[in-house]
């Protein structure tokens, strides 16, 4: 019959069992879904083309641009939740 001591005394150092127990672990960037970057794009163009119609002064391109960044952006959002 095994007493307490001896229980102890057939425990392996933590080194032996952390080589044998290794767990590999990489760390990488989480996948994005492509349709929520094509529309992250999407809005970045917008955005870009509301700006080059807000440096022209055209308010009707800036109107049109604004709303498709926005509409975008909303869209983006609601496929990330």
């Amino acid at each position: 019959m095994e007493t307490i001591n001896d229980t102890y005394t057939h425990a392996q150092p933590i080194a032996v069992w952390t080589e044998r127990c290794h767990i590999k672990c990489e760390m990488t960037a989480p996948r994005i879904d492509p349709a929520v970057r094509e529309l992250a794009v999407l809005s970045a163009l917008a955005a870009l083309g509301c700006g080059l119609a807000a440096a022209q002064g055209d308010l009707w391109f800036v109107t049109v641009f604004g709303a498709a960044s926005v509409v975008t952006i909303i869209e983006v959002v609601r496929r990330l939740l």
